[in-house]
Parts: structure tokens; sequence; C-alpha cells
């Protein structure tokens, strides 16, 4: 299965991933188990036996079989309204707080763009509505390619790009940090790899594609 076919699968790996960092039931773990058949042997780990790809397989091995537990006192210690470890990114982006604003009006112009609503009370930034977003970007992107409207998969290519190299991952450092400090669960630390190393593969998939058109 090439990794162009593949990608319309992980909107569903997206939802799933979207549902375990926002809420502390245990769905997710079964909704990412049914998912991962179609998406990540490849796209995520990889066909080579490099130590990115073991490291990557190993992760979501471990992640779909670790003990969650009761998840909801680690989850409203980590990313609770007081918690030590926000799902906003604005917090990870800069500590300026004017330079946040200004970005998060940024970001909320690709939800706009794209006909995205984001739900009330949910800030653009947050890591669950990003990965919706990401989600849906990639939906529209390949449902274009299948269409032959290379104009509008190009848009949504680019809008992937900036969104992942632009917010997300400058994010992303700081995020795991802040999980290392907190003395997160070893569940969050492997959904944490997990993820990113899941958005790495959308973007290579897509940067590789745009090289080659």
């Amino acid at each position: 299965m090439s990794t162009a076919t593949a990608l319309p699968n992980s909107v569903k790996d997206l939802a799933a991933l979207a549902m375990a960092w926002q809420s502390p039931s245990t769905q997710w773990q079964e909704a990412l188990r049914r998912a991962q058949g179609n998406y990540f042997p490849s796209p995520l780990v990889g066909e080579g036996r490099g130590e990115g790809s073991l490291s990557a397989r190993v992760a979501l091995k471990e992640l779909l079989n670790v003990p969650v537990g009761d998840l909801a006192g680690e989850h409203n210690r980590l990313f609770g309204s007081s918690g030590t470890c926000p799902l906003d990114l604005a917090h990870f982006w800069t500590d300026n707080p004017f330079q946040q604003a200004a970005r998060l009006a940024d970001l909320a112009g690709f939800y706009k763009a794209f006909g995205v609503e984001v739900e009330e009370g949910v800030r653009p930034d947050a890591l669950p509505a990003v990965l919706e977003l990401v989600s849906w970007l990639v939906f529209k992107r390949q449902y274009a390619l299948d269409q032959g409207w290379s104009e509008r998969a190009d848009i949504s290519s680019r809008a992937l790009q900036t969104l992942l190299t632009g917010f997300v991952h400058p994010a992303f450092e700081g995020f795991e940090r802040r999980l290392e400090e907190a003395s997160a669960w070893p569940m969050y630390c492997l959904l944490y790899q997990v993820t990113k190393t899941y958005l790495h593969a959308i973007q290579t998939e897509v940067g590789n594609h745009a090289a080659n058109v």
C-alpha cells in the first residue's frame, strides 16, 4: 500500500489520537487499535530497520497495550485548568502574550479558511483541535488528488506544511520537556512519541509528493 493511498485512513487514526489527549476515557485505545492496521504499519514506522523505525514501532506497540488504569486524576493533573502541562500549544511558542495572541489569530485563520469550526470554549491551539484540523486537511488533500484537482491538492498540501512547521513542531520541544518535568505517566510519554512521529510521517509524505510533482 502506498503512503498516498494510506493517508485517508489517517483521519480515523488522528481522531483516536485527539481523543486520547482530550479525554481520560480509555475508548481511544480500542479506536487506535482498530485504526492502526490501516495507516501506522508503513508510513509511521517505515519499512526500514533503522533505529527511528524501530523506536516508533516499539512506542506504538507499547501504547496500544499499556495499562491505562484510572486516567482521570492524571489527566487533570497534567492537562486540567491548573495542570502542569497545558495542551494549548501557544504556551510553548513564546512567553510573550502579545506574540501568542497574534499567532493564535493566524491559526484561527486556518480553521476559517478551510471551513472548520472549533467547538465553543475550545482554543484553536488546543492539541486535540489541531489534530482534527490536520485530519481535515489530509482528507481534503487526498480527495482533491483522487479527483485530479491538482491545484486544490496543492493548497491543502501547503496548508499542512505551514500548520505543522509553523505551529505544531515549534511547540513540541517545550511540550515534551514539560511532560518530562511533570513526571507524566508512561502512557502520555508514549502517546507524545506516537503523535509526533505520526505528524512527521504526514509532513514527509506531503513534502515528498510535492517534490515529485
